[in-house]
């Protein structure tokens, strides 16, 4: 990066799609000129003092970081918080299957496929993230919600973030990646089979009908408008969304 940044570029880009913590070479870039694009989380996700400290640099040096990659699968989500912001709306909520890897498992396992099964599948499509335990531990998904939440100005953690792991605690971190290990997939299997009877066995509240409203006056609308999400749908799963 020291060496690119001395030749002349007019108005240079960096992309970061690694899956590292690269904070230190994203300062460096922004106060050499770059504008940043990540598909990287990992930054984003930091502690607020780093984020901060990266925006700062941005701001000093009249450059942009656009992160539109990070969440969505390449859908406009955080582009259409920042103008719902921007228009004065208050955002009180965000819900979704922000994982394309675990909407990629659920799918399978409806399909009544062993989650085993699912999980090497997830990663020949190229869903997974290079580490399945990204995904399976919750840990991408907590850092997509993290990145979120800042977005309409939240100021925390990632550990403040709850999520719940489906890999064991003693097999998250300092082993190689989870796909080769057998039984590492055979207890979560188990887990999420456990899990899964659990769900089946509380009792579910019944189907409500729809009722159709006569068409609304003005005010009416406005009303209900005021009222409803805003949806932002994707087509299919992506790689490494």
């Amino acid at each position: 990066m020291r060496e690119i940044s001395g030749a002349s570029l007019v108005r240079p880009i960096l992309v970061d799609a690694t899956p590292a913590d690269t904070t230190d070479v994203l300062e460096l870039a922004l106060s050499r000129g770059f504008d940043v694009v990540l598909a990287n989380k990992v930054p984003l996700a930091a502690s607020q003092d780093s984020v901060d400290r990266l925006r700062a640099i941005a701001d000093r040096a009249g450059r942009t970081i656009l992160h539109e990659a990070t969440v969505g699968a390449g859908l406009p989500v955080i582009d259409t918080l920042r103008k719902l912001l921007e228009a004065g709306d208050d955002v009180v909520s965000i819900e979704g299957c922000p994982s394309g890897t675990l909407g990629f498992l659920f799918g399978e396992l409806g399909r009544g496929e062993r989650f085993s099964v699912a999980v090497r599948r997830a990663i020949e499509h190229g869903y997974a993230e290079p580490d399945p335990r990204i995904d399976l531990s919750g840990l991408d998904v907590a850092r997509k919600a993290l990145i979120l939440a800042r977005v309409i100005g939240f100021r925390g953690e990632l550990g403040d973030v709850a999520v719940e792991s489906l890999v064991p605690e003693a097999e998250r971190v300092g082993l190689p990646p989870l796909v080769p290990q057998a039984e590492t997939l055979a207890r979560v299997e188990a887990r999420v089979a456990a899990r899964a009877q659990a769900v089946e066995a509380t009792p579910r509240l019944g189907l409500v009908p729809e009722r159709r409203s006569p068409v609304p006056q003005p005010a009416q609308l406005a009303a209900s408008l005021e009222a409803e999400p805003l949806e932002l749908r994707p087509p299919e799963a992506s790689p490494a969304a």
